[in-house]
């Protein structure tokens, strides 16, 4: 099996503040305060980020552009970040030697950044480590997939789960999400086409089938609930 590999571009965070406006028939207009995150990245990994204005964000909702009254790269003090592995408990234990990528990966954070630890089972998660700083706690609660299915396993129900039982606050929010990505609660299972050769302990399957239908609602749901989602393709069995 190939390691896993993860490319680090040219990317800075932003917090932005927009006042919003609700307007009623016969009523006057009110505005709220509502606190956005949004990503600049460069077109390629070793160019340099030219400094992002204020005046170059554009917030819209609907037809109407909304004042951005605050923008705040998520620098220094407000660096702020939480981040959860959450790592799809159906993968073949075979994965345990990538594992120590994911470890490493947690252990290279900035003391800004608190990490949790979930599996994903069942169109649920299971946590197994809340957000720490500690990020030699986080590592260590990393542990083999347990590698059983069930009629009910769907990453990305699972995922939905975990966004909307996150609670809201102001700062960064991030999934790193390990999977094969298969939504075996829509039935789907691997083709010919997608087999590789056999690792030891059965064939492995090098590509997914087609995209589940839950995926599009749970990346909507991730983009409502302000969650950004980052995705490692794991093989299974």
């Amino acid at each position: 099996m190939e390691r896993w590999r993860v490319i680090l571009g040219a990317i800075l965070t932003f917090a932005v503040a927009a006042q919003a406006g609700h307007s009623q028939e016969k009523a006057a207009p009110s505005t709220a305060q509502v606190h956005l995150v949004i990503t600049d990245m460069a077109l390629r990994g070793d160019n340099e980020l030219p400094r992002l204005k204020q005046d170059e964000v554009k917030v819209k909702q609907g037809k109407t552009f909304l004042q951005v009254t605050q923008l705040i790269p998520a620098q220094g003090d407000n660096a702020a970040l939480q981040l959860m592995i959450l790592i799809d408990d159906t993968l073949d234990t075979s994965v345990g030697n990538n594992l120590t990528d994911i470890r490493e990966f947690i252990k290279a954070q900035p003391p800004s950044t608190v990490i949790g630890i979930a599996y994903m089972a069942n169109a649920t998660v299971n946590v197994v480590q809340n957000f720490t700083a500690d990020h030699e706690a986080a590592a260590k609660a990393v542990r083999l997939p347990r590698g059983g299915f069930s009629t009910q396993d769907s990453p990305y129900l699972s995922l939905i789960s975990l966004v909307k039982g996150w609670q809201q606050q102001n700062v960064r929010r991030e999934v790193l999400m390990v999977s094969d990505g298969i939504d075996r609660l829509r039935g789907e299972k691997p083709t010919a086409a997608q087999l590789g050769p056999s690792l030891g302990y059965g064939p492995a399957y090098h590509s997914m089938p087609t995209i589940s239908a839950d995926a599009t609602g749970a990346s909507e749901i991730s983009q409502r609930y302000n969650v950004i989602v980052h995705s490692i393709y794991a093989p299974g069995v």
